[in-house]
Formats: structure tokens, C-alpha cells, sequence
């Protein structure tokens, strides 16, 4: 939803026609799962199990807490990724107010996160909204905290006590991290959204070029100082330098696909999902004529798809503007990029998916060439005689940008887009 209009925006979240209830995840802790789980560990122990038992149910539930926080992290820094996306085609700075109970993830160097890569991926989460100039104002929605000892809750004082630090020192970290400013411990949301918006319509942008030229992948400190200290500076308070030697993290960018390797552009163009628009391109769609023989081979993944089914082609041209293309002694650059079709059924279901990989040099006499008329690329689906929706999607394997763009699909004589 996209709106100006604030109290609009709060009657359509508390319209009780408007469909919004509350959804609790499993992967989010509560007080009462907790205090189950300590009721049935101390009915084992009551009961006299066998000390072995005790011993593996406890470590079997310190395990599903150490995976949920991970899965939760990982989610969290997915969505902000998808968010930094999404928001990069708006020029100048963003400024995402960020409501929640809990905040799972911190973008502070070397955070420490039991999971694999996770800090790989808190530096690509890092850059991404660096380079869409995003700044997250967390806003705790606890409201006041009182003191927890007369609290009427499952967990223990000291447990809140520490689940409420953690939380307001990853709000802070993020905020730091991202030229933001925290706002918790308060029942006033209203105006601490108020204030998030008026700090961030005032800023200025501020650029250098850093005398560190070593690529090692390692967090930058900045610092912005005043002749005098007579006001406190937001903004971001470090950047991760490139690194060309890490694989791994040129591979968590996207910079390597190889045989074997998950589709890293098949979660773009899912069925809903916003517009992205990092890399541009022009697409034209259109009936095969003449349509293929009925025993012709199915153009698409879906070989199975059942009769009758039609066939389109779409012409695409792309731009090479936000492309991380690899130079050559020779002066020739070159870059790789993954390109896809997914046709949706009314429900949302995927009923085919065309896709192709492709390898590409420009010559430094033609660059200028092919910046102007786009790299073409011809892709063919099936589809079945009725009205779907196709997304369609170009991602760049060095860089990890990513275009798409989405549009319905019927039987007419032509559709172009």
C-alpha cells in the first residue's frame, strides 16, 4: 500500500473489514511456548525420567532456539534486501520506520549469528542498502517498559532483562548502520514516527574517496565531525570494502553461478512480488505464428504441460547501464546475466518457466554501441489457452542487480509490452 495520507493509512489497518489480523510466526519466541516447554522439562524431572532423556530434550530445545533465531535473521535480512530492491529506483534518500516487538538482526561488524554465511550475508544486506540510500528508524512497539520483577509474564526477570537489552542494542546498531535514529522505551509512537519523518526530509549527502584501495572485504569506520559539538549526527557509520580474493561472498553477490547452483533470479518473479527495477529492458510479446505442431517439443520447463496449450515469444532488449561487466588486458569487457519467463495460473500457480544463462563480451569500439541499443535476448513459453499472468526477469550473475517486470497473458492476436 502506498499512501501520504497517515490517518487513511490507520482507519484501512484497523478496519475491522479490511482483513488485517495478527499472525504470530513459529519462528518468533513467546512467553507461553517457553513456559510450556520449561513445564514439560520439569514434569520429566518430577517424574523421575531417566537423567539421559532430560538431557536430550534439553538439548534438543537449545537447538530449535538456536535455529529459530538463524532462520529468523536470515528472513529478516532477506526482506531487506528485497526492500533495498525495491527502493533503489527512487532517487535520494529512504527512510523505512520499521514498527516490531523484537529486532532479531544487527548489521553491527562481526555480529555473531549461528548460521552458516550469516555474516556474509549482514555485509551484502549492509551494502544494498548503502547503495539504495535506505535508512531504518526502528520503533520499538513495546511502548514504556516497566521494571519486569512485576511483570505478569512467563519468562523470569532476568530473561526479560535481557531479552529487552538485545533487542534495544541490535535497534540501536541498525539505526547507526544505516544513518537512522532508534526510538523505544516510549508510549508515544505516534510522534516517534513524526520525528523519524522530520529528521529524515533533512540531510545532506556527503561523498568522498577513501585512500584505503585494498579490496579485502573488511568494514570501513566513518566519521563525521562539527567545529563544535552543538548538535548530534546521524549517519551511516561504515561500509564494507569490495573484495575481489573471497569467493564466497562474490558468490553470496551473485558474482559465480555454476552447474549445479540454485536459480538466485526465480524468488524475484514470484507471483505478487514487486517490480524491480536495477537493471532495465524492453520486452515484446507475441503469438508464435505459425503455432508449433500439437506434437512439437514444449518450449519451457514444464515438458508435461497437457493440450492445448499456445506458444509466445518474447523479444527482449537490455540495458547495460547497472551491469558489473569484468575487463580484459585487451579492453574488452565482459559479463554474464540470467534471464526468465514464469507463467502463473489465475490461483498463482506456476504452469511453465522458460530461462536461459548467457555469456556476453563488449569491445571497447562497441560499448558505446551496445549501451544504446541494448544486449537482445529471444525466449519462447507454453502456456495453456487461457488467461495467465507472466513475470518476467533479468538478473546480472556478477553484480546480483536485478530488472522485472510483470503483465497478464491471453489469447488475443498480440499483446506487447
Amino acid at each position: 500500500m502506498s499512501s501520504t495520507d497517515f490517518s487513511g493509512l490507520s482507519v484501512a489497518l484497523n478496519g475491522q473489514k479490511s482483513g488485517v489480523v495478527p499472525e504470530a510466526s513459529w519462528l518468533n519466541p513467546t512467553p507461553q511456548r517457553h513456559a510450556t516447554e520449561m513445564m514439560g522439562l520439569n514434569t520429566m524431572i518430577m517424574m523421575q525420567a531417566a537423567p539421559a532423556a532430560v538431557d536430550a530434550v534439553s538439548q534438543y530445545l537449545d537447538e530449535e532456539k538456536t535455529f529459530q533465531v538463524g532462520a529468523r535473521n536470515e528472513l529478516t535480512l532477506q526482506a531487506f534486501q528485497h526492500l533495498a530492491r525495491y527502493l533503489s529506483g527512487i532517487p535520494a534518500r529512504k527512510n523505512v520506520v520499521w514498527f516490531a516487538d523484537s529486532f532479531p538482526v544487527s548489521f553491527a561488524p562481526d555480529s555473531k549469528v549461528h548460521t552458516p554465511n550469516h555474516q556474509m550475508h549482514v555485509q551484502q544486506t549492509s551494502d544494498m542498502l548503502t547503495a539504495a540510500q535506505v535508512a531504518i528508524y526502528p520503533v520499538s512497539a513495546r511502548g514504556l517498559i516497566d521494571d519486569p520483577t512485576y511483570d505478569i509474564a512467563f519468562n523470569t526477570p532476568q530473561e526479560l532483562f535481557l531479552e529487552y537489552a538485545t533487542s534495544q542494542t541490535n535497534m540501536e546498531d541498525l539505526a547507526r548502520e544505516t544513518g537512522g535514529r532508534a526510538f523505544y522505551n516510549t508510549n508515544a509512537l505516534d510522534r516517534a514516527m513524526a520525528s523519524a519523518i522530520d529528521e529524515g526530509t533533512h540531510y545532506y549527502t556527503l561523498a568522498y574517496a577513501p585512500t584505503n584501495e585494498r579490496n579485502d572485504g573488511k568494514y570501513r569506520r566513518i566519521e563525521v565531525k562539527l567545529p563544535e559539538n552543538t548538535c548530534k549526527l546521524s549517519y551511516r557509520r561504515g561500509y564494507y570494502s569490495d573484495s575481489s580474493s573471497s569467493q564466497e561472498l562474490q558468490k553470496a553477490k551473485g558474482g559465480t553461478k555454476r552447474e549445479g547452483d540454485e536459480d538466485r533470479l526465480i524468488q524475484f518473479v514470484g507471483f505478487g512480488m514487486p517490480n524491480f527495477d536495477q537493471l532495465t529492458y524492453q520486452i515484446e510479446t507475441k503469438l508464435v505464428d505459425p503455432q508449433p505442431a500439437p506434437s512439437a517439443q514444449r518450449a519451457g520447463t514444464n515438458t508435461e504441460l497437457p493440450d492445448p496449450v499456445i506458444r509466445y515469444s518474447a523479444d527482449l532488449s537490455v540495458s547495460l547501464r547497472n551491469f558489473a561487466l569484468e575487463a580484459s588486458n585487451d579492453g574488452t569487457r565482459h559479463g554474464r546475466f540470467e534471464a526468465m519467463l514464469v507463467a502463473y495460473d489465475r490461483s498463482g500457480k506456476i504452469v511453465n518457466i522458460a530461462k536461459r544463462t548467457n555469456s556476453f563480451a563488449v569491445t571497447a569500439e562497441g560499448g558505446t554501441k551496445a549501451q544504446n541499443a541494448g544486449l537482445p535476448l529471444h525466449l519462447e513459453i507454453d502456456v495453456p489457452v487461457v488467461d495467465v499472468y507472466l513475470r518476467t526477469g533479468v538478473y546480472d550473475l556478477n553484480s546480483g542487480n536485478v530488472g522485472t517486470l510483470g503483465f497478464p497473458l491471453s489469447g488475443r492476436p498480440s499483446n506487447t509490452r
